[in-house]
């Protein structure tokens, strides 16, 4: 045991006041004699004895007080409870969720979950010793160190604390916490520390798993020093759950062209117990609205909104909706979304008879179906479509368009076959259709997936034959219909839908068979690199296979483009379907300017298809690269010109824009939107946090007061003052009972 104020000790000596009043009081006693005195000895020996240990103990309780008083006053500590090493310097990391849920209203203080975290930071920074070393890093979104490193300088530190703002993107606890531990690792102090100061949300934190939790425990006991880490809980678990959020659905044309208009579709959720009415949504292409509608959202549920939309000019453009929200937190009422606009999409038709009359040729019902409007109202096709020959194809031409199909062509020239998969690959869309022409020896050896370049989805089996299941026999007037059930591909969508559509009146009579991987899927999904069924004929046999090849997409079709094979030209439902195929391929894989936050900011160079295949590589020299984040702020790099231009400061939701060169590149936009899972307020209930902390062996503290009191403890003992204290005032209780109690009975 130590004593703070050891000096204060010396008062116990008052305990001697009470001692000598009490040897000074039985000198004046005086005994006398009476006659009847014999008649009460027995009596008063039982009562002398009696009140002699009762003056006895009064006595010791009167002594006791001022020794309790002066020890109380020195601040005893018991030093067992002191933990080795924990004393001396210290460097403390703090790491601080900026996260947009602790953007909601705090319970417990009239301001924000996050100025209350940065007060309670700035309470653990002012009050550490000039020698304690200090590092802070937010964690919402991306893991940032705010001071590039450490520093010893408290106003410095605080300084960076007060200009932190919130709103920023879900917490990875994973990597906030190994981003934390590698900070300690490079500090000074051995006695080291890791602050998180967060309400832990229920969407961020149960998403820590157990094998985590004990991959990182396991992580800390590992190191040389370990840190202690202290998880400072600044919002107790969230009673009122008040929030609106809108999420973007989908963009209903994969291909955006000026002047047309096109559906989009958002959901307007609401995270409250309670019905929202009214609410406004709106919709804005850069800073100018377009529409806004009126929505009711229920409890705990969603409203979806479909927008018609209409950009009129070409080139990169920022679409934006919001809902109006009074109550919840205000980042993720907006999302954000970079579309493409073109004039129009580019179609190459390569044709085997590209001088016969329209509709004698291959490709005439093609052209037909994507450029259906004729003279001045050709402005509303959404397709641009040119015919040429097989010896026509060269790497610029095919540069100059978005999607090349090709129509019962026997066979292309070697250099022709290369230029077509690299316009894939760097991003174009290839449809293929059979036909009586076809050499399907050359095209799965040219093609085939074990040739130099492959670009088939499906390897041709045999040649044309009737369109029958097996072991039947083939009749002349055999047909065969179209699986509509099926279908689930997204160019299709329109047919996916109940009753959408005319497939049922299609017949097919001769279709080349597609032989795939047996492994490959049925369902159609859109990230899949594999090739995949999205249309099958009633026989089960493939209608139409996808697959991706770099950055572009090959449709293969097992019948023709004209009527010889089936009559799917001539019904209704040919023109939308050519159309929605048109608009996937030619859509490519734009998804890449469209983030969640931590994703990084991506620019390749000579990317695309705007660089002929047979360009030479630029040469080797720097570029200014200026990223605007959405808050305004330009942050400029030098990068060279040949390497990809990345930015991975994408904390907060928003529109970034990357500007490269002198100016003579146009901007490029990103947007950068929050995780769906950010938006609902639940926070860890105490059981829960209290669970966490065990399995990270970790320390809790609600408050900075809770934080000082168990660095009190760790680093200096167990004050016994308040046990001291609280028995003096006992103490003097008993002796005021004690003393009235012998006076009663001495009278």
């Amino acid at each position: 045991m130590s004593f703070l104020n050891w000096m204060l000790l010396g008062g116990a000596a008052a305990f001697t006041l009470p001692l000598l009043i009490h040897l000074l009081n039985r000198s004046r006693f005086q005994l006398v004699d009476w006659g009847a005195m014999h008649l009460l000895e027995s009596a008063l020996q039982a009562n002398s004895r009696r009140m002699q240990w009762q003056s006895l103990l009064l006595l010791l309780l009167r002594c006791a007080i001022p020794i309790l008083l002066a020890v109380a006053l020195a601040r005893p500590v018991l030093t067992q409870w002191r933990i080795p090493g924990s004393g001396g310097d210290k460097s403390i990391v703090l790491l601080i969720d900026n996260s947009l849920s602790m953007d909601r209203a705090s319970t417990v203080d009239p301001s924000t979950c996050f100025d209350l975290a940065l007060k309670q930071a700035a309470e653990i920074l002012g009050q550490q010793s000039a020698t304690t070393e200090f590092s802070i890093w937010t964690i919402g979104g991306v893991p940032t160190d705010i001071l590039v490193g450490t520093t010893f300088d408290r106003r410095r530190a605080l300084a960076k604390l007060q200009a932190l703002r919130g709103g920023a993107g879900s917490l990875l606890v994973q990597t906030a916490l190994a981003a934390g531990l590698k900070q300690s690792q490079q500090m000074q102090n051995a006695n080291r520390e890791i602050i998180v100061i967060s309400d832990f949300q229920s969407g961020d934190w149960q998403g820590f798993n157990d094998s985590e939790q004990t991959a990182w425990k396991l992580r800390v006991a590992a190191e040389a020093v370990p840190p202690r880490v202290v998880l400072m809980n600044i919002e107790p678990a969230a009673a009122r759950l008040t929030n609106l959020s809108v999420d973007l659905v989908a963009l209903e044309t994969p291909v955006i062209v000026a002047g047309q208009s096109f559906p989009i579709t958002a959901d307007v959720r609401n995270h409250g117990n309670t019905v929202v009415e009214d609410a406004t949504v709106v919709l804005q292409v850069g800073e100018v609205e377009l529409t806004s509608r009126r929505i009711s959202i229920p409890a705990m549920g969603k409203t979806q909104v479909v927008f018609a939309c209409q950009i009129d000019s070409p080139g990169q453009h920022d679409i934006e909706i919001h809902v109006d929200d009074a109550f919840g937190v205000s980042g993720d009422n907006r999302v954000y979304h970079v579309v493409d606009v073109r004039n129009s999409i580019r179609v190459l038709i390569i044709d085997g008879q590209p001088t016969a009359p329209l509709l004698k040729r291959s490709s005439g019902y093609l052209s037909l179906a994507l450029s259906p409007f004729q003279g001045p109202e050709a402005t509303k096709n959404y397709a641009i479509t040119h015919s040429i020959a097989a010896n026509q194809i060269k790497p610029q031409v095919l540069n100059e368009h978005d999607v090349v199909i090709m129509a019962d062509l026997p066979r292309l020239e070697n250099s022709a076959a290369e230029a077509i998969a690299a316009f894939v690959n760097q991003g174009g869309g290839l449809l293929l259709f059979a036909g009586n022409a076809l050499e399907l020896n050359w095209y799965n050896t040219q093609w085939g997936a074990t040739s130099k370049s492959p670009l088939l989805p499906a390897m041709y089996n045999t040649p044309p034959q009737a369109a029958l299941p097996k072991n039947t026999s083939a009749l002349p007037d055999s047909k065969i219909k179209i699986q509509s059930s099926t279908i689930a591909h997204p160019a299709l969508k329109e047919f996916a839908r109940p009753g959408a559509g005319d497939l049922a009146s299609v017949e097919i009579r001769r279709v080349i068979e597609l032989q795939l991987d047996d492994a490959s899927p049925a369902a159609a999904e859109v990230n899949a690199t594999e090739s995949q069924v999205i249309m099958r004929l009633e026989s089960d046999q493939p209608l139409l296979v996808a697959k991706r090849y770099g950055e572009g997409e090959v449709l293969q079709f097992a019948i023709a483009a004209d009527d010889g094979w089936s009559n799917f030209p001539l019904r209704p439902a040919f023109v939308p379907l050519m159309q929605g195929l048109v608009q996937w391929l030619a859509a490519g894989t734009n998804s890449e300017h469209n983030l969640t936050t931590g994703q990084a900011v991506t620019l390749f160079p000579n990317k695309g298809r705007e660089v002929a295949s047979d360009a030479k590589p630029a040469s080797s020299t720097n570029i200014d690269v200026v990223f605007t984040t959405p808050n305004g702020e330009p942050i400029s790099k030098t990068l060279p010109a040949d390497s990809p231009v990345s930015f991975d400061e994408t904390a907060f939701p928003g529109i970034y824009r990357v500007s490269r060169g002198q100016g003579n590149q146009p901007e490029s936009l990103f947007a950068v939107n929050l995780p769906a899972a950010e938006s609902k307020p639940q926070t860890l209930a105490t059981s829960e946090l209290q669970e966490l902390a065990r399995a990270l062996d970790a320390t809790q503290a609600s408050t900075t007061a809770t934080y000082f009191a168990r660095e009190s403890l760790r680093n200096n003992g167990r004050e016994l003052w308040r046990i001291l204290i609280l028995a003096l005032v006992v103490g003097l209780f008993v002796e005021l009972w004690l003393q009235q109690r012998i006076a009663r009975g001495a009278a």
